[in-house]
């Protein structure tokens, strides 16, 4: 469920188990099994295969203990991933603002800083008489969700002569925001050509998935939704799964007084088709990595399930594009929280913190569906003690802050009055 330059993935379970019906002894299960997985270590337990489309990361490290890595591109090229949590988005190519004059270094500093409204506007200035502005308003308009423009620009300066990695990399994320699966292939492959990138080695394989069935799909599109689905299959279910997600914009906008900028994309499969495409686990219900994608049955008597899972799923959108650097149990709480399955909050309260939820700032645990369901049991209900104590827009405040690039611990002390460390190792304790 880690969000890497927009390209990310979010899961929804499909068939929840009701909580308040477990036996004791599958509690038991859970606290010898949490035990097990979590007890003090180097390493954080948390493993996932990286070529999964679903929402659990790969093994880390804490923070702390990680030895800060370059990765090839980084060594190369000027990387401007301003929404990486890891890394600061300057690099040893990105110009230094002291080595400019004027305008020109006034839009990097607001870029190194992450306000790419105010860098934008600065380096519309340059246009005409620098490349560089060029691409770099280029990157703005991606980070701003403004992919027509970002196109635009990009293309511009690949016209122009620029061959680099991160130019054709971010035409490729770019062309995928804006559905052209054709163009963004070959700009996977030609920047692939010049660096082995595991986030496009990653697009380039669910590419070639995702064509193979997308030729014979249609789309219906509303203002803020474009929905395709199968013209072999075509049931009009995305007449309901439209409606449902105007219905999530209005209520879940309204209520965190923000609303994406961009159209959002959902892709409706058979469930053949969607775990072939995802790789999504059985248990997946629904999935967001940049994109929503559902597998969808007859609607008739399944519309409660099917608009908890839109809630979720355009919860995921919503938070996508404030920030990508949102930890995975704030986001899934947060996508928990909206889609409304009170049960949850009731048996949350009555277990608390099991899994450390350092655990689970960067994904969810693999395999034991047991430890799977309680990890989002228990980001609902850490969310939703936040917002009880808080308030909802001070969850907005923070997810503000964090795309700001304030660190977790700096956002946390000045939204909440505590310091994230001491939120993780007190909440859910008492």
């Amino acid at each position: 469920m880690i969000e890497d330059h927009g390209y990310g993935s979010r899961i929804y379970v499909q068939k929840r188990r009701r909580f308040n019906a477990w036996p004791y002894l599958i509690i038991i299960a859970i606290l010898v099994s949490a035990w097990f997985f979590f007890k003090p270590t180097n390493k954080s337990p948390l493993i996932s295969d990286p070529d999964e489309a679903v929402s659990i990361s790969k093994k880390q490290e804490p923070r702390k203990n990680r030895p800060k890595k370059k990765s090839p591109e980084q060594v190369e090229y000027s990387y401007p991933d301003t929404g990486n949590q890891e890394d600061e988005p300057q690099t040893e190519d990105t110009p230094s603002p002291e080595s400019l004059n004027g305008k020109l270094a006034d839009a990097h500093r607001y870029f190194l800083n992450r306000d790419f409204e105010k860098a934008l506007a600065l380096y519309k200035e340059y246009v005409d008489q620098d490349q560089e502005a060029v691409l770099y308003a280029g990157f703005c308009c991606y980070w701003l969700e403004d992919y027509n423009n970002a196109y635009q620009y990009l293309q511009q300066t690949i016209d122009n002569g620029n061959r680099d990695f991160v130019t054709r990399k971010f035409m490729a994320l770019t062309c995928y925001k804006l559905d052209d699966l054709a163009n963004c292939l070959t700009y996977v492959e030609l920047a692939l050509s010049q660096v082995s990138d595991p986030e496009l080695l990653t697009l380039h394989s669910k590419l070639k998935r995702e064509q193979k069935v997308m030729n014979d799909y249609g789309d219906q599109q509303k203002v803020h939704f474009k929905v395709q689905f199968s013209k072999m299959e075509d049931t009009g279910v995305q007449n309901a799964v439209l409606d449902i997600l105007e219905d999530a914009y209005r209520t879940i906008g309204s209520d965190f007084n923000y609303y994406p900028p961009s159209s959002i994309t959902v892709i409706l499969y058979n469930e053949e088709t969607f775990f072939d495409v995802t790789r999504a686990p059985g248990w997946a219900g629904g999935l967001y990595d940049g994109k929503i994608r559902l597998p969808i049955k007859d609607i008739e008597g399944n519309e409660e399930s099917l608009r908890r899972i839109l809630f979720h799923e355009f919860t995921h959108a919503l938070v996508a594009s404030i920030t990508p650097r949102c930890p995975v149990w704030l986001n899934e709480g947060l996508a928990e929280y909206f889609s409304e399955d009170e049960e949850l909050l009731k048996l949350g309260a009555q277990l608390g913190q099991l899994i450390p939820l350092r655990y689970l700032e960067r994904g969810f645990p693999s395999g034991d569906i047991r430890l799977v369901a309680l990890a989002y049991l228990e980001s609902y209900t850490a969310v939703s003690d936040l917002i009880e104590k808080h308030g909802l827009y001070r969850i907005k405040e923070c997810l503000d802050a964090l795309s700001k690039g304030e660190s977790l611990s700096g956002a946390f002390r000045t939204i909440f009055g505590v310091t994230y460390e001491e939120f993780a190792s007190k909440w859910g304790k008492d």
